[in-house]
């Protein structure tokens, strides 16, 4: 028997997670927690269980297995991290978190823990999604060459438990809008029903007709459209919305070399799934209706198993990179002293002693809710263990040197990333790279949003970098500092080289690089 707990009690928890527990054979809900306690009361008595003044107590208790975390996105990397560490398998409401480190700590934190994770995309489950994904791997439409799909409702403020008033609609806690509420559902379909990856996103993302209670636009998207490049050359469209009133609308159309499928395209419940051939027929399958939601089922199946969830956390990862538009597939090819790379991953990079600072230093290149210590060694875990356990002798030694190389202001390595200045938050990240041994540093943009005496620190630091034989590489557009810092300048317009620049050259100055920016050609 495996016993759940459950971390918020709104609506999702009410009608998905807890009758979903209540029904399986295998479970017993043991805790709850929520922000209303009343709440939390009120499903305690109706399903048994303890109720907790803290999700803290409610993870520390030994007997809870596993947990579900209902609450709002923003608290998702949160509390899910601790479950994992607090070693609680975890089952935790989409979008998975809301910045891609976060998404990637969540998964690290699973594997370093031996946890399984699993995320609620539910989409996969349906019969009628799994009756079309046995169509299609059997060539019933041939290969997919485009698509179209389209979720929309007329918002969370009509279910959610706040109505008129929905924690779905305050940036702070939801970050992010209909995409990431619908749309994200039909990346996750999407990538199940043809097999193939997101590789590459654009898209447009817009408050259209939501407002606040005072009449204010809200601050998350209401609408968003997609274009969505898939591994195996398919390319479609994607639409979610939180304006389709009257009607919900979830269809998603498939055109192959051999015929369309169209699923929830027509209106009739009792043919949810119809295939045009070629020559004019059609076919139409009638499935039974949904039961369930069947991710409870598939999560409390993988931990009866001792088996990966169907959408464990790497899994969810490959969607979640699709709608922050991670992956861009380009041209070119990558040497590195002389030898050709292939370089697919950020892993196959630190493996050829690459580095990356991101300029978004607080939504990919630090768990800002995590300490210093962890912070700085978080691309490097494993130079920093001892077979499963990691070396905290060792770990305290480099974090204190650090602190120290880098100036990095800090009460202690103990202090929450998120109090650190810009600046010192700057330097957290350098010295996570740091300790990766690497040989090229590509700094993004890297006094972005911190002082001018941070941004003299900073350099000092790649000119340390340089100093001890290391190859930096600046992303900037900043003209003066690169005019400042660089022994060479490359500049690049639309994805192309305008210019090499040697700094012992007639055209090392702003004029000419601006004039290569802009198009130009020098003499």
């Amino acid at each position: 028997m495996i016993r759940i707990g459950i971390i918020g009690c709104g609506k999702i928890a009410q009608v998905r997670h807890l009758p979903e527990y209540a029904a399986n054979p295998h479970v017993e809900l043991a805790g709850y927690y929520d922000l209303n306690t009343q709440r939390a009361q009120e499903m305690a008595a109706q399903y048994g269980g303890k109720v907790y003044e803290s999700y803290f107590d409610l993870l520390n208790d030994p007997s809870i297995d596993a947990v579900s975390i209902c609450v709002e996105n923003r608290s998702h990397a949160e509390i899910t991290t601790y479950a994992l560490y607090a070693g609680k398998h975890v089952l935790c409401e989409k979008p998975m978190a809301v910045t891609l480190a976060e998404c990637e700590s969540m998964v690290a934190a699973a594997e370093r823990n031996g946890k399984h994770l699993m995320i609620g995309h539910n989409m996969r489950f349906d019969p009628v999604h799994r009756k079309a994904k046995e169509l299609l791997d059997g060539g019933i439409i041939g290969d997919i060459i485009t698509f179209r799909t389209t979720m929309g409702n007329a918002g969370p403020e009509n279910w959610s438990m706040e109505a008129g008033s929905t924690w779905f609609f305050d940036k702070q806690k939801a970050a992010m809008g209909a995409l990431s509420d619908l749309g994200i559902h039909k990346v996750d379909l999407l990538q199940y029903l043809t097999g193939q990856k997101v590789i590459e996103t654009t898209a447009k993302v817009m408050t259209l007709n939501k407002h606040t209670a005072t009449g204010a636009p809200i601050t998350v998207d209401d609408n968003a459209l997609c274009i969505l490049r898939m591994s195996g050359g398919a390319v479609g469209t994607l639409a979610a919305s939180w304006t389709v009133y009257g009607h919900e609308c979830q269809s998603t159309c498939l055109y192959g070399t051999k015929g369309i499928m169209l699923i929830y395209n027509n209106n009739n419940p009792a043919a949810p799934i119809e295939v045009r051939n070629l020559d004019g027929t059609s076919t139409t399958y009638n499935i039974p209706p949904e039961t369930n939601s069947g991710v409870i089922d598939e999560f409390v199946a993988a931990l009866e198993q001792n088996r990966e969830p169907e959408v464990s956390g790497r899994e969810a990862l490959s969607t979640m990179r699709a709608i922050f538009g991670a992956d861009r597939l380009d041209s070119g090819e990558i040497y590195v002293k002389g030898e050709k790379v292939h370089i697919r991953t950020p892993k196959d990079a630190i493996k050829k002693k690459i580095a990356f600072l991101t300029e978004d230093r607080k939504g990919q290149g630090l768990v800002l809710s995590l300490d210093v210590r962890t912070n700085l060694i978080l691309a490097n875990m494993k130079g920093f263990s001892n077979g499963p356990f990691l070396n905290k002798g060792k770990i305290e030694k480099s974090g204190q040197d650090n602190v120290e190389s880098l100036r990095i202001k800090t009460p202690s390595l103990d202090e929450v990333t998120a109090q650190l200045s810009g600046g010192n938050q700057q330097k957290v990240v350098i010295g996570k790279w740091v300790n990766t041994d690497a040989d090229i540093f590509i700094f993004d943009e890297p006094t972005r949003g911190i002082d001018v005496g941070a941004k003299i620190e900073v350099y000092h630091v790649m000119n340390d970098l340089v100093k001890a034989g290391k190859c930096v590489i600046m992303v900037s557009s900043e003209l003066p500092e690169i005019l400042a810092m660089s022994d060479h300048v490359v500049v690049m317009r639309g994805g192309r080289v305008m210019a090499n620049i040697d700094r012992d050259t007639p055209h090392f100055n702003s004029e000419d690089i601006m004039k290569a920016a802009w198009g130009g050609e020098l003499d």
